[in-house]
C-alpha cells in the first residue's frame, strides 16, 4: 500500500514535467489555416501559422502568421487524451462564421495544449450558438 502511494506521487509530479517535454522551444508546427480565428481577444487572418512553446515549461505558447506580422502569446493548460494522433492537429470551435484556437494536439502522443475560452466565445456559448469544431492537420 505504500509503494501504491509513492508511486501515485511519483507520477502526479513527473507526468507535468513529461507533458511539457513534448512540445519544445525547438518543435514548431506549421500550417495553412484556410480562415481567420481568434485567440484571447486577437484575430489571426487566414493563412500560414506557426506555433511553438514560447517557454520551457510550455504553459505558454506563441502563433505567429509572418504574413501579416501577427504574434501573440496564449497561456496553455495540458490534458490527456486516450489516444495519439497520427499527424499535429490545432483543434478549433465554430460559432457560425466565427473560429477560436481550442486546443493544439502533437502526433504520436496523448498530450493536448488546451487554449483557454476567451471572453468573445464565452458570450457566443451563453447565447446558445450553434457549435461545430473543426481539426486542421499539422506538420
Amino acid at each position: 500500500m505504500r509503494y501504491a502511494k509513492q508511486m501515485l506521487v511519483m507520477m502526479t509530479v513527473l507526468t507535468p514535467l513529461l507533458a511539457s517535454a513534448q512540445l519544445g522551444h525547438s518543435v514548431s508546427i506549421v500550417t495553412q489555416v484556410p480562415f481567420q480565428f481568434v485567440v484571447g481577444d486577437r484575430v489571426v487572418p487566414a493563412g500560414q501559422c506557426i506555433l511553438q512553446a514560447a517557454n520551457a515549461g510550455v504553459d505558454t505558447i506563441v502563433i505567429r502568421n509572418d504574413a501579416s506580422m501577427v504574434r501573440l502569446f496564449s497561456s496553455t493548460s495540458v490534458d490527456e487524451t486516450r489516444t495519439a494522433p497520427a499527424t499535429n492537429q490545432l483543434l478549433f470551435r465554430q460559432y457560425g462564421n466565427r473560429y477560436f484556437l481550442a486546443a493544439v494536439r502533437l502526433q504520436g502522443s496523448r498530450v493536448m495544449y488546451e487554449i483557454p475560452e476567451s471572453r468573445g466565445e464565452a458570450e457566443l456559448r451563453l447565447q446558445n450558438q450553434t457549435l461545430s469544431q473543426e481539426t486542421i492537420h499539422a506538420f
